[in-house]
């Protein structure tokens, strides 16, 4: 009975609902209704810093729900927005879109951005998306090095935001004094470059005073009372413990220190133990040498691990075995810092080393002349604020300059000897004067990069160290015949102007047995030059193309010489003057002669009136290398 109940009530319900629907003919199809665009978001928001990474993609969801089919698609009006996909058919689901911004090259500030979403006969077309992007400015990383004044000592303070590092500690409690304004509660790392009392005494303080988290040694030990009570308190920290060897790297926050020393197993000498840092900060590079010594020094500049960098603590206080010229060379520092006490026992720092720092251009500062040394960074820049107005240490280093030359020559200026001392980077004017028959070559010099033009014979040179330089000369083999020539054409006198000559050297007196020859134009004075020559005694007689010029006998030429010789008027096709030509051979006459004017070898300087014929009536017009009487027959 309860079953078929039930199955009124239902046939009932469908009744009511039938009588109750809008009645259709039958065949009739419904129309469908209008597609209406649904979205899940009307704005989205993004975040970002400038010059980072694009923030996280999101997603819009798109609906219809409308009859229809919903044909989509999507439009924005800025560069940095996009969506995908940008088109879809929707007929009822849910269809998602992917919204991204792309940053790069965009500058902090706030930016809106509208993004469109339409269909084809969509009832609510079309829907408007909002899409706010907001990029925020990070203020530049910065770094602070502190070269703490603790005396004859060493203790350096890096900090690094809510980082910190400190390597050394002195020898008493300058450095525990002075580090509580710039450590934020933990110190991160601790370093002690080795056990000598001037670099861990003070770091018991600091231990009694702040919780550290980790401890770095070189792993040598000692017998001395602060060694013991350095360790005691090491042992009652709790810290992380760590020995220090070439290849390790220490981290505090995003810094990254190399180890570049010691090596294992260790040496004898603590010193030459010490634990060596390197630093790399954006642009900026530091280098934390402890107390190693010439040794260790090479050491690293053979594996390679030494390179130019702008921030050096000067090894060992500035000891004279410290700092050697071939670690600077490698390092090149710009900015050296070194830690001494004033008016130390030790010398320090050493005079040798000063120099040495010098040499190689450095800026230095101590902490027994500037007191505290600070140095911050951005990573692109750095500036150095000592705790006072005292310039940098000035360089007053003097040098002498040693000048020699070979055989063959003299430095006149400033002569020959040992000259000085110069202060440093004195540049020194040099004069080569070579003897007869010598030429000067060049200068030589350990670093030819100081001598401004070393094939010059005067030139100058810059005194940085102490420096050899020799002027050197070579005997000169050849001689240069310089040649004057006055021309005569077709009765004008004294013309000149640039003409082409065969040059010819006979034996003296023998004109059928020629030594030599060469070819050389006048200048429009009428001289000529020839380089290069064998030296000897010669007759040597010149011709150009229209005339034969005179002799000259017994010529003589000589190694690193200029001979100059008058070969005196010459005229066309007369050599001697007299306006009289014999006709000794016929057939040394050009075909140029006589010819006519459609033969290809014309040559109207042989036809004077142009009429196309060449009638002989005064044969000083003939060419002179044709006809010529005397002893240069034939030439």
């Amino acid at each position: 009975m309860k079953n078929k109940k039930g199955w009124h009530s239902i046939l009932l319900i469908g009744l009511v609902v039938l009588l109750a629907s809008p009645m259709v003919a039958c065949g009739e199809q419904v129309p469908p209704s209008s597609p209406t665009i649904g979205l899940n978001l009307s704005s989205l928001s993004f975040s970002a810093e400038e010059g980072g990474a694009n923030p996280a993609s999101k997603t819009l969801s798109i609906s219809n729900s409308g009859g229809a089919t919903l044909d989509w698609w999507v439009s924005d009006d800025a560069d940095w927005l996009s969506l995908s996909p940008t088109s879809g058919t929707n007929t009822g689901e849910i269809e998602e879109v992917t919204v991204s911004v792309d940053i790069m090259d965009m500058n902090a500030g706030n930016y809106t951005a509208n993004s469109a979403i339409s269909a084809s006969g969509a009832s609510n077309n079309p829907q408007t998306i909002i899409v706010d992007l907001s990029i925020v400015e990070i203020p530049p990383e910065t770094l602070s090095v502190h070269f703490i004044d603790v005396g004859q000592g060493d203790a350096i303070l890096i900090d690094h935001g809510t980082y910190e590092m400190l390597i050394d500690g002195g020898r008493w409690g300058d450095c525990a004094d002075y580090i509580p304004s710039y450590v934020d509660g933990v110190l991160e790392v601790m370093v002690a470059t080795h056990p000598d009392a001037d670099h861990i005494g003070g770091l018991s303080n600091v231990l009694d005073a702040f919780d550290v988290k980790d401890i770095w040694v070189n792993g040598d030990t000692a017998s001395t009372q602060t060694y013991i009570d350095f360790m005691a308190k090491v042992n009652a920290e709790g810290a992380e413990v760590h020995q220090a060897q070439r290849g390790d790297q220490i981290s505090l926050s995003t810094l990254t220190f190399d180890v570049l020393h010691p090596t294992l197993p260790l040496g004898s000498d603590i010193n030459e133990n010490s634990i060596v840092l390197g630093l790399s900060f954006g642009q900026v590079d530091f280098l934390f040498t402890g107390d190693v010594e010439n040794g260790a020094e090479a050491s690293m500049v053979a594996a390679g691990l030494i390179d130019d960098i702008d921030i050096l603590k000067v090894a060992h206080h500035g000891s004279k075995y410290s700092s050697t010229a071939s670690f600077l060379n490698a390092s090149q520092p710009e900015i050296a810092i070194y830690s001494a006490g004033a008016n130390n026992s030790y010398g320090h720092p050493a005079p040798e080393t000063i120099t040495r720092l010098c040499d190689i251009g450095a800026t230095i500062y101590g902490t027994d002349v500037h007191g505290t040394i600070l140095v911050t960074t951005n990573g692109t820049t750095y500036n150095v604020h000592p705790s006072n107005a005292v310039p940098p240490v000035v360089c007053s280093i003097t040098h002498n300059l040693t000048i020699s030359s070979t055989s063959g020559g003299n430095v006149t200026t400033p002569g020959e000897g040992t000259f000085g001392p110069y202060d440093h980077g004195t540049v020194v004017n040099l004069t080569a004067t070579p003897d007869a028959n010598y030429t000067f070559i060049n200068w030589t010099t350990a670093n030819m990069s100081e001598i401004a033009n070393a094939t010059a014979a005067s030139t100058t040179v810059t005194v940085d160290e102490n420096k050899t330089v020799t002027a050197n000369f070579a005997e000169v083999t050849t001689a240069t015949l310089e040649g004057h020539v006055s021309y005569l054409s077709r009765g004008t006198n004294n013309s000149r102007w640039a003409q082409p000559f065969l040059v010819r050297a006979f034996e003296p007196g023998n004109l059928t047995n020629e030594l030599w020859n060469g070819t050389a134009t006048t200048n429009n004075t009428g001289v000529f030059t020839m380089s290069g020559l064998t030296p000897g005694t010669y007759d040597i007689g010149i011709k150009n193309w229209t005339a034969l010029s005179e002799l000259a006998t017994s010529v003589t030429l000589s190694a690193g010489n200029t001979t100059v010789v008058n070969f005196g008027t010459t005229r066309e096709g007369d050599s001697n003057g007299d306006d009289v030509v014999v006709i000794l051979d016929f057939s040394l006459l050009a075909g140029a002669f006589l010819t006519t004017p459609a033969s290809p070898n014309w040559n109207a300087n042989c036809d004077f009136d142009r009429n196309g014929a060449v009638v002989i009536v005064d044969f000083s017009l003939l060419a002179g290398n044709f006809l010529q009487a005397g002893p240069l027959q034939g030439y």
